[in-house]
């Protein structure tokens, strides 16, 4: 599948401080994952300890807290789990993003698209 970019805002819970970014679509990433010192700053808690596993196989424990979103395109603040990553490590905007935003990957025209949630 190719890879591809989207800009997101990236919000303290209470909107008060926000940040933009360029964040890589992953879908085999679990989380979102951005710098710790970005999270810090916005005033994002560590609420959860996880353990994560690298595509290279490393594992690491890692925080997770919770953050709101904006992706571009889409017209909706939503609160999303963000894992705190090294500093430099890529932007990944992870599985459980856009299933919060409701989105589905169309990897040939590289775009996310909507879709109707499921109550099943």
């Amino acid at each position: 599948m190719g890879t591809f970019e989207v800009n997101v805002r990236v919000l303290s819970m209470d909107g008060s401080e926000h940040e933009d970014a360029a964040m890589l679509v992953d879908t085999g990433a679990t989380f979102s994952m951005l710098p710790a010192s970005m999270l810090r700053r916005l005033g994002v808690a560590e609420r959860l300890q996880i353990e994560g596993q690298y595509a290279s196989g490393q594992v690491e424990t890692l925080m997770v807290g919770l953050g709101l979103m904006e992706i571009e395109g889409f017209e909706e603040q939503v609160p999303v789990l963000i894992s705190f990553g090294r500093e430099g490590s890529p932007h990944l905007l992870g599985a459980h993003a856009l299933e919060a935003f409701r989105l589905v990957v169309d990897p040939i025209d590289k775009t996310l698209h909507r879709r109707r949630a499921l109550l099943m």
